[in-house]
């Protein structure tokens, strides 16, 4: 039994037992507190090192994007100004022998498809020798320079003037009506080249002799066409400087060299006059050799100058290659980054997917567009023709390409007749001419924009109208679309410029069809059509129900 007393006594040491067990308690909590805040601090510290280091990592791919960017712009500029340099003639600046042919070639196809009409003009400057003897090579330089612009502003802008060689130009007339007409705008050429033109302080009078040829009168390719050109002007100049004549108006007996065995009165024999005309023959066989080294010696430099800037273009049309095939990696690097991320997220999953697919679609692009520039440079760029639906195709190449324009957030309007449109050609090939076609529409047309596809049947032939709403095409660089490696000045709409190929090839493969195509555009920011017609088999012109505009039902 325990006593009061006892009780009394144990309840101060309890109290102090207890108390001493509650400041331990209280010292642990501190402990655990304070090593709490450290772990704290540890943890802004190092979240403050990785907002260090994302900032950092930010600032530089800020930096390398904005070089990556400059790189383009730089290469762009590179090839824009090599693809100038290697078809204008370096003095003038216009079109070279080179692009004039190509121009004339494609002029005289259009012209024989539409059986129209074309004039080329052989401009050649009277006694320019004289010239350069009065004011040295470098005002002779400066008078050719003075005569090219002047030739250039004396024809309409469908037209082309090029530096032959030498003081002498030829002019392509693309569409003439008749003889007049083509006189009319000789006159207009040679009064332009015959203005008087001041060299410093030298006043410089010149004319020019033009010889005229037309389509088909006088030839039905460019060789014989320039070559009897060259012969009316040669006449021209021998009637008397500063005219003109046109070879289908030429006598006979003028249209070719003069006879061998062509005879003469004969003269009585004077040995004085005998000698006197030896002489004078070998001073002209001397200056007609020594023209002969100096063409010789122009030519050679013309090929020097071709081949180092053939091999220029190469350089840097690899180097633009290289680094179009090296853009889309990073994006796909990233993907692959976010699929081993996290691997079961579905919504990454797609993301990445949509990113390497899209990436991948157009490296197919690039390569199959360095594929038909071989075929173009080899001649091997075939069709394997049969009789096809063009309304198939154009269906097709619609729905393919209604994905793409969408995601855009662009509208594609397609208006046709809805009845067959038969018609012989390789269906690959015209497929691939719609698909470039609707391929450059949406790439230069802005969010928001409408690309239309209209056909219209004609009579025996087809004509595909695409027009867009986009960027549109410079008055200056219209001239040039269809040239290899050409592009539209400006930045593209939708990103991935491309190499420059694709009208080309457009451009060859509705050729091949037998067909036309033609680009027009009011100019920057105001859009761009595309013109091409097909010519159609019979058949169809037959099942087409008549209407009032020849186009029969539509079908959108």
């Amino acid at each position: 039994m325990t006593r009061s007393g006892d009780r009394n006594e144990d309840s101060p040491s309890r109290a102090a037992d207890e108390l001493a067990h509650l400041h331990l308690q209280v010292e642990g909590a501190r402990d655990e507190l304070a090593r709490l805040r450290r772990e704290i601090a540890l943890a802004n510290e190092r979240a403050g090192v990785r907002a260090a280091d994302l900032v950092e990592a930010n600032e530089q791919l800020v930096l390398a994007t904005m070089q990556a960017h400059a790189d383009v712009d730089e290469s762009t500029r590179a090839h824009h100004l090599a693809a100038q340099a290697a078809t204008l003639d370096a003095l003038t600046s216009l079109p070279n022998r080179r692009l004039m042919l190509d121009r004339l070639g494609q002029s005289i196809a259009t012209a024989k498809r539409h059986q129209s009409r074309l004039a080329v003009l052989f401009v050649d400057l009277d006694d320019f020798k004289q010239v350069n003897d009065a004011l040295g090579h470098a005002g002779g330089e400066r008078v050719l320079q003075l005569t090219a612009e002047a030739l250039a502003a004396s024809v309409r802008g469908a037209d082309t003037v090029s530096r032959h060689g030498g003081d002498e130009f030829l002019i392509l007339l693309s569409e003439v009506n008749s003889a007049t007409d083509t006189a009319a705008m000789t006159f207009s050429a040679t009064a332009s080249a015959s203005v008087a033109q001041r060299v410093g302080d030298v006043a410089v009078q010149v004319t020019a002799s033009v010889g005229i040829s037309l389509y088909p009168d006088d030839g039905i390719d460019a060789t014989a066409l320039i070559g009897h050109a060259d012969t009316a002007m040669y006449q021209a100049k021998r009637r008397a400087p500063g005219s003109h004549a046109l070879f289908s108006a030429l006598p006979p007996d003028d249209r070719q060299p003069p006879s061998a065995d062509a005879t003469s009165t004969p003269r009585p024999f004077d040995p004085t006059a005998a000698s006197r005309a030896t002489s004078e023959q070998r001073h002209v066989d001397l200056q007609e050799a020594n023209e002969q080294l100096v063409l010789a010696a122009i030519s050679a430099q013309e090929k020097q100058a071709d081949a180092e800037g053939a091999l220029k273009r190469q350089t840097e049309f690899l180097a633009r290659v290289a680094h179009e095939l090296c853009s889309p990696l990073s994006p796909i690097r990233h993907a692959t980054a976010l699929l081993g991320m996290s691997p079961s997220d579905t919504k990454l999953l797609y993301r990445a997917t949509a990113i390497i697919d899209r990436q991948v679609t157009y490296i197919t692009r690039l390569v199959s567009d360095l594929l038909d520039m071989a075929h173009l440079g080899s001649g091997a760029l075939g069709l394997e023709s049969r009789d096809v639906d063009l309304s198939e195709i154009i269906d097709a190449s619609s729905d393919n390409w209604r994905p793409a324009i969408d995601a855009r957030h662009q509208f594609l309007v397609v208006r046709r007749p809805g009845f067959p449109l038969h018609m012989r050609g390789d269906p690959v090939r015209l497929a691939q001419i719609l698909d470039n076609l609707l391929d450059n529409a949406s790439r230069y047309t802005p969010e928001g924009g409408t690309i239309h596809l209209s056909v219209q049947v004609r009579g025996d032939t087809v004509t595909l109208s695409l027009s867009d709403s986009g960027i549109g095409i410079s008055a200056e660089t219209l001239p040039t679309v269809f040239d290899l490696f050409s592009q539209t000045s400006g930045s593209d709409s939708n990103g991935n410029a491309g190499l420059g190929i694709g009208l080309t090839v457009v451009r060859d493969l509705v050729t091949a069809h037998d067909g036309t195509v033609r680009v027009s555009s009011a100019g920057r920011g105001r859009g761009t059509e595309v013109v091409v017609t097909f010519p159609l088999t019979r058949e169809v012109v037959d099942e087409a129900p008549p209407t009032s505009d020849g186009a029969g039902p539509w079908r959108r």
